[in-house]
């Protein structure tokens, strides 16, 4: 099997200085902020209004649950209408190119999106390419990586491609697609920056329908099925790499979250789950939050016109348990 791409850089001195400025700079989350509020999406700190809303989303998603529905990003894909789909592409391979970073922050938003669309947002879901911020991002090239906090201004601040405009091919970039920036404006990521207790917090971001963009020096090489029957991470290898959580589930006592690479189909399924991916207990969380923090913070992603709505439902069939 061909050897996976990786890439993640770790933060300079400089750069860990001015992550931490911009940092002390952004304004925090508050309980009443609307995504949309905001002509270009912003990125925010931590707070306790965060802390707040996520408890909110995690009791929307509980009475999701209650009603028989699922709000994980590929059952959410699957029902969607074929019209209302620009793009087919949910789960990226990066092949041999360093460009885990983008590919990570590309699954991460587009589970944002997807759960946006099923909170009553437009149903309208358009893939992301994230080759075309990672080519940016290098300045103009393919010679290396990139760490977290370019991944937070181009994904912020440039805006995604989307693929109904540059097509699919992620190895290269093309001319005509690079003069499609303009519609990345439209794919901008709302962030939150995630510091602190990251277990916790990255498990109360899953459990309220948040998806994350994360670096570690680890990354997962298989996966294995657990007492419960789900499919599991369960043996790692060294290497700097950005991958995506999202979705949640708990089982008895037992609480998971999926973890999406893009090393291909990597690590089996159960029935109805992208094999590129698999779950993960705390305790597998914890191998790779050891050392998060030398990469750049991990970040809580959101779609553009991200809802706080009770719904229950959208104009098409949201998928069942």
């Amino acid at each position: 099997m061909e050897a996976p791409g990786l890439g993640l850089e770790t933060l300079s001195t400089e750069r860990r200085k001015r992550q931490a400025e911009k940092l002390a700079a952004a304004p925090a989350y508050r309980i009443d902020y609307a995504w949309a509020a905001y002509d270009t999406m912003p990125s925010l700190r931590w707070s306790s209004d965060f802390e707040a809303a996520l408890a909110e989303r995690s009791e929307l998603r509980e009475k999701y649950e209650r009603a028989g529905f699922s709000l994980l990003p590929w059952k959410i894909f699957g029902a969607l209408p074929h019209d209302r789909k620009k793009s087919s592409i949910l789960c990226w391979n990066q092949g041999n190119r360093p460009s885990c970073s983008l590919h990570g922050a590309a699954h991460a938003f587009q589970a944002a999106e997807l759960i946006s669309i099923a909170l009553g947002a437009p149903i309208y879901f358009d893939s992301v390419n994230p080759i075309y911020n990672y080519f940016l991002g290098r300045g103009g090239n393919y010679a290396g990586g990139l760490d977290l906090l370019t991944v937070a201004d181009e994904i912020n601040v440039r805006g995604m491609f989307p693929v109904s405009e540059v097509g699919e091919n992620n190895i290269e970039v093309t001319r005509d697609g690079l003069a499609k920036e303009p519609a990345a404006k439209k794919h901008q990521a709302g962030l939150v920056s995630i510091e602190g207790d990251y277990v916790e917090r990255i498990f109360a971001v899953c459990r309220g329908l948040g998806a994350i963009c994360f670096g570690s020096g680890i990354y997962p090489t298989a996966a294995a099925t657990d007492g419960s029957g789900l499919r599991v991470m369960s043996a790692f290898a060294r290497g700097g790499h950005a991958q995506a959580f999202f979705g949640y589930q708990k089982i008895g006592r037992e609480e998971y979250i999926w973890n999406q690479n893009s090393h291909g189909d990597r690590y089996g399924s159960t029935p109805n789950e992208p094999a590129s991916g698999a779950w993960i207990t705390r305790r597998e969380l914890e191998k790779y939050c050891r050392d998060m923090a030398a990469y750049g913070y991990p970040l809580a992603v959101y779609a553009e016109g991200e809802p706080i709505a009770d719904v229950l439902a959208n104009t098409f069939q949201l998928p069942r348990i």
